[in-house]
């Protein structure tokens, strides 16, 4: 059995959703300026530039953007494991040439 139940409306306000008018609203009412903050919030002046040693000197480690950044962009993707790997670079066949290998194999 199927039922469906007709929607009525009240009045005019009833008719409008006011979720359609939540986000609008907000943005109205709270104005934000635009800021860069690094991934734990913390606010960035600048993210192209790295701080260094002199003008021209190597890179600091106290740099958190950089380092912020680097972290991220070096784990963005795992890589799979390889659960059964081949092995590689090898060719032709296991021979025995020694018949005393119990030292280096249980097999």
């Amino acid at each position: 059995i199927w039922w469906t139940l007709p929607v009525v409306c009240c009045s005019e306000e009833m008719a409008e959703a006011p979720a359609e008018d939540q986000l609008p609203e907000y943005k109205r009412k709270h104005k934000v300026t635009p800021l860069l903050t690094s991934k734990n919030g913390a606010p960035v002046e600048d993210k192209r530039s790295s701080m260094t040693v002199g003008k021209v000197g190597p890179i600091v480690l106290q740099d958190s953007t950089l380092l912020d950044e680097l972290a991220f962009f070096d784990r963005e993707r795992i890589p799979e494991r390889v659960v059964h790997a081949k092995g590689a670079g090898a060719f032709g066949y296991f021979e025995v040439t020694n018949d005393d290998i119990t030292r280096y194999c249980k097999a």
